[in-house]
């Protein structure tokens, strides 16, 4: 089942083309990486499934086969969470860590009684599950890259959706970090999220994904599956870089890697 349909999407800010002719779908489930050099349009894509920018768009979005257009922004949240590149900690200023991982209880609120015992046991548990009960009442503002990550991540399954959108997730992470979190993604997805990444790592698309899209200057240069975008020259041709491709072993399969 298509959870995600994006047909002939063209996007454009002040007259300057930023996404043209955008052609792909996403399964129910599935892992999907977007990757491509700097200002590809990228983010600019992750934020127009979610419904957080608007523009002049031509074309057509669906989720869950129903035109974007026709939902609320509350529908959107019911189905899709989205963890951006960076967080501003300035605009959340006096916000602990569970102040912040609760607003993504924002969609379940009554709005005559405020937010219930299980939502408060909800951020409890996830707070857990992601080892960062222990500074539940620091600011935002004084997190390390990672605890901050995490407290994004932490909100977005507070809010209980189907996708989850991840902008450079690991961007500011050290190798530990980044590894736990990569390990908790995965988890997810086997759980049956449908996952949908931006990542400036090809090694990481490829080894993760179900399907990886590549896009440069806002134009889709391919697709498809990670083995056939390896052995393909698409890769060179979109980062102007020559690449080496060696193998390792990984999860019992012999795995190429970029160079």
């Amino acid at each position: 089942m298509n959870i995600i349909r994006i047909s002939n999407l063209n996007y454009k800010i002040d007259n300057i083309s930023i996404l043209t002719d955008i052609n792909f779908s996403i399964q129910q489930g599935e892992m999907f990486a977007v990757i491509g050099p700097n200002g590809a349009g990228k983010s600019t894509l992750l934020k127009l499934l979610c419904g957080l920018i608007h523009g002049k768009l031509s074309g057509e979005i669906f989720i869950k086969d129903r035109l974007i257009e026709k939902y609320s922004q509350l529908e959107i949240s019911k189905i899709i969470a989205y963890i951006p590149q960076i967080l501003e900690a300035k605009n959340f200023y006096g916000w602990t860590v569970f102040d912040y991982v609760l607003t993504g209880r924002f969609r379940f609120l009554d709005r005559l009684n405020g937010f219930t015992k299980n939502d408060y046991d909800t951020v409890e548990h996830i707070l857990a599950a992601l080892q960062i009960t222990k500074f539940k009442d620091r600011y935002l503002s004084t997190l390390s890259g990672g605890e901050l990550q995490k407290t994004l991540l932490a909100a977005a399954l507070a809010q209980d959706t189907e996708i989850i959108l991840l902008d450079e997730f690991s961007n500011f992470l050290d190798l530990y970090h980044k590894l736990e979190l990569d390990e908790f993604i995965k988890k997810l997805n086997l759980q049956g999220k449908t996952i949908i990444s931006v990542t400036h790592n090809i090694n990481d698309a490829v080894r993760f994904s179900n399907r990886i899209l590549v896009l440069k200057y806002g134009k889709q240069y391919y697709c498809g599956a990670p083995r056939d975008f390896i052995f393909s020259k698409t890769a060179e041709k979109v980062f102007n870089v020559k690449f080496e491709k060696i193998t390792y072993s990984f999860n019992n399969n012999t795995v190429p890697i970029f160079l």
